[in-house]
């Protein structure tokens, strides 16, 4: 990233998280130093959309904001907040109110009309060079990326900043009916929330095919929902002895058994398993041309990390941040997870710089970051140039562990551990050399610091004696 962009992104990036945490002081220092964005409300393709921009007639690179499956939707107050703190760091900014979000209803029309609200504000005049970027969080983070892969939009994409997203919607609706998420080593108890009954039983029953039954559990699910029940228990109760293809919904609907999901899953119609696969995002991985920036919570309620793991191993140009910052898609600050904030900076500048940029100019490759203590390790591909270097046991067991970032392409050193505001101050002052140094020396002595700070220096210099593109392999001894 050239340097006066990522100066520019951090800028950017102060300006936004200010706003959008209502830091004290800062924000309305921010507000009276910016200029207040100017909104409209339209019609794009049917679907209402709120548009925040910066005043004055100039382009501007732009955001579409999908957001969850939220009643509130755009008006959620961190919602108007994030497309003011955009809008007031130089960015067009649309939040469209995407059909089936507010009543948690997820079907083909979803996704159609995200695409089509995209490919409008990319045809728009005060767009810079035609492109956006996209802005995802939860299930919107999925619906993004789901439009990323369209190929009719694939190359009008800057980048998809997709927050605590889901991959594969087949999996959720298992661990929603049984309790249960399938992964490499067989199934894992996870948590169930009311959201997650209520999206899975209106989404499944409003992907059959129209016709009696479909509007009977249609009305159904209503009344279910208006005496606060849970769904998944009742409407297999009240529609006992239902036939036919709305029978076979109701009869996953009512599994708790993981071990027979898969037999109850291929006996759905073939339209509601198509819109199952329709909706999950690795369907399209291979569409993907946009640089992807992934960030979720170590631990969320409702979709477990492998999700993200999933789309990270999966995906052409991804990064992935996993942050404690995070309580599903709402960031906080705190002063004993300086890290973790640090991390969650880096993306937001990564994401800001990337959708200032113009075509062909974006990085490519893989890479992980994970920070904070006590998180789930991210396993990742190693460089093909360090695998004659590793014994092939010992493969399958590396890890990427806090705060290590592995990157599957072969860049020069970095000179910062992290981005962004946050990340300068993490680097310079808590990293720095005599702060280091004094922590060590109270427990004795700091030799042991000069001398591997001496051998990193010095390998580093006779590896790249060696090669063009050296790998340093760190594999820590205990």
């Amino acid at each position: 990233m050239r340097s006066g962009l990522r100066v520019r992104a951090q800028l950017r990036a102060l300006v936004l998280i200010a706003v959008v945490l209502d830091v004290p002081l800062l924000a309305r220092l921010v507000r009276l130093v910016t200029r207040a964005p100017v909104v409209e409300a339209l019609d794009l393709d049917g679907v209402p959309v709120e548009v925040h921009r910066p005043p004055g007639n100039a382009s501007c690179p732009a955001w579409v904001f999908i957001t969850g499956a939220h009643p509130l939707r755009r008006r959620e107050p961190v919602v108007a907040r994030l497309a003011q703190g955009l809008a007031r760091a130089g960015y067009l900014v649309a939040v469209p109110d995407i059909p089936g979000l507010g009543a948690g209803t997820i079907s083909s029309r979803t996704a159609e009309a995200t695409e089509a609200v995209v490919r409008v504000v990319c045809d728009r005049p005060d767009v810079h060079s035609g492109r956006v970027a996209l802005i995802g969080a939860s299930t919107g983070a999925g619906l993004a990326l789901l439009a990323a892969g369209s190929p009719d939009l694939a190359k009008r994409i800057s980048v998809v900043a997709a927050v605590a997203p889901f991959a594969d919607l087949r999996k959720l609706v298992c661990l929603t009916t049984t309790g249960c998420y399938h992964e490499d080593t067989g199934f894992t108890r996870h948590e169930v929330t009311d959201l997650h009954r209520q999206v899975v039983a209106r989404s499944l029953v409003a992907a059959l095919p129209p016709g009696p039954d479909r509007d009977r559990l249609i009305a159904e699910i209503a009344r279910i929902d208006d005496e606060l029940l849970n769904p998944l228990d009742e409407l297999p109760r009240r529609m006992a002895g239902l036939a036919g293809e709305a029978g076979a919904v109701v009869a996953l609907l009512g599994n708790r058994q993981p071990e027979r999901y898969e037999e109850l899953f291929e006996q759905l119609p073939k339209t509601v398993r198509d819109v199952v696969e329709q909706l999950s995002p690795l369907r399209c991985r291979d569409g993907i041309r946009a640089p992807v920036e992934l960030v979720v919570p170590p631990s969320d309620v409702y979709f477990p990390l492998a999700e993200a793991l999933a789309l990270a191993n999966s995906l052409p140009n991804v990064q992935l941040t996993v942050t404690r910052t995070l309580d599903h898609t709402r960031p906080s600050a705190s002063i004993t997870r300086l890290r973790d904030f640090a991390a969650f900076g880096g993306f937001v500048v990564r994401g800001l710089a990337a959708a200032g940029q113009r075509r062909g100019e974006q990085e490519s490759g893989r890479a992980f970051a994970v920070t904070g203590e006590g998180e789930t390790p991210v396993r990742a591909e190693i460089p093909s140039t360090a695998r004659s270097f590793l014994l092939r046991e010992r493969l399958g067991e590396l890890t990427l562990e806090a705060p290590v970032i592995a990157l599957r392409r072969h860049e020069p050193a970095r000179s910062r551990r992290f981005e962004g505001p946050y990340g300068r101050l993490y680097n310079r002052v808590i990293q720095s050399p005599g702060l280091r140094r004094a922590a060590f020396s109270i427990w004795g002595s700091a030799d042991p610091l000069y001398d591997l700070d001496a051998f990193v220096a010095d390998a580093v210099t006779d590896a790249r004696a060696m090669s063009t593109a050296p790998v340093l392999v760190d594999l820590p001894s205990g």
